[in-house]
């Protein structure tokens, strides 16, 4: 089966007043790795910095976000998920929204208002196909976690728990059929 290209994602460049969506420049597949635990890059043009707790950074063609937290204050979260839900909402209706949440730095987590966030944002769209990668250090929570997950999981949404960005990316690509 050959695999077939998505459409390249909206940028998220926000315009005065009312956030408005342009669009990206195309360009290829490419995964640019990053040192273990670094935070992105102030200067990269596919990184979204929301505060200096909380970035998103646009992968493989802005096809994949990733949102990274170096903290679980509620207000790191409600920027993160504020902006996730202008995402969701201007994800393209043929494209599987494809996402990485990066706790690898292991000072964020899963607080009861990121879970009610959370909540809110599955039921934004409901049939948008959702791949989701959770990025958790190994250890027996990450363990925990990857069975707590299957609970998550519908026709519409597959959530995995990888232990690098790598894994991550590979296995979004492979679930999409993307190149």
């Amino acid at each position: 089966m050959p695999a077939r290209r998505l459409p390249v994602l909206p940028s998220a460049t926000p315009n005065d007043e009312d956030r408005a969506i342009t669009p990206a420049p195309p360009s290829r597949w490419v995964v640019q790795p990053r040192a273990k635990d670094a935070a992105p890059q102030e200067n990269d043009a596919s990184v979204e910095t929301l505060s200096p707790t909380a970035r998103i950074e646009w992968l493989c063609d802005r096809r994949i976000v990733c949102y990274w937290a170096s903290g679980a204050a509620r207000e790191t979260y409600r920027l993160l998920f504020d902006r996730a839900e202008d995402i969701a909402r201007a994800w393209p209706d043929g494209a599987p929204y494809l996402l990485i949440i990066d706790f690898l730095t292991g000072e964020a987590g899963v607080t009861p208002y990121a879970k009610e966030r959370g909540r809110t944002l599955n039921k934004l769209r409901p049939d948008l196909p959702t791949m989701m990668s959770m990025l958790m250090p190994r250890s027996v929570v990450a363990s925990f976690a990857q069975l707590a997950m299957r609970a998550f999981q519908n026709p519409v949404r597959a959530i995995a728990i990888h232990h690098s960005r790598e894994d991550g990316v590979e296995w979004l690509r492979k679930m999409a059929h993307l190149e």
